[in-house]
C-alpha cells in the first residue's frame, strides 16, 4: 500500500498507490470507483441513476425502474425495458419481421 507524491510543479499530486494510479495525462485507473454524484463520459450521476442526453436523445439507467431511451420521463421513452423485463418499443424488426 505504497504512495507516491511528485510536486514537479509545486502542487502534489497523487502517481500511485495500491490499486490506484494517476498518470500526468490525466489517465485514472482504479479497481473500484464509488461515486454519488458527478458526471462521467457526459453522463450524469446521482445517488441511485445514471443519465445522459435531452429529452429527444435521453439515455437513463435507474434501479428499480429500469432503462429507458428517447425521453426522461419513463411512460414517455419511446423504448424501455421494466426491471421486470417489461419491454417497450415504438417500432422495430424481430427476426425479420416488422
Amino acid at each position: 500500500s505504497n504512495l507516491v507524491l511528485s510536486s514537479s510543479t509545486g502542487t502534489s499530486e497523487i502517481i500511485s498507490a495500491s490499486k490506484f494510479n494517476v498518470k500526468a495525462d490525466g489517465q485514472v485507473t482504479a479497481s473500484n470507483i464509488l461515486a454519488n454524484g458527478g458526471t462521467i463520459g457526459g453522463f450524469t450521476i446521482t445517488g441511485d441513476k445514471l443519465s445522459g442526453g435531452t429529452d429527444s436523445d435521453y439515455v437513463g439507467l435507474e434501479p428499480g425502474v429500469g432503462i429507458q431511451l428517447g425521453d426522461s420521463t419513463f411512460a414517455d421513452a419511446k423504448f424501455s425495458v421494466t426491471t421486470a423485463g417489461a419491454l417497450k418499443s415504438t417500432s422495430g424488426t424481430i427476426g425479420g419481421f416488422s
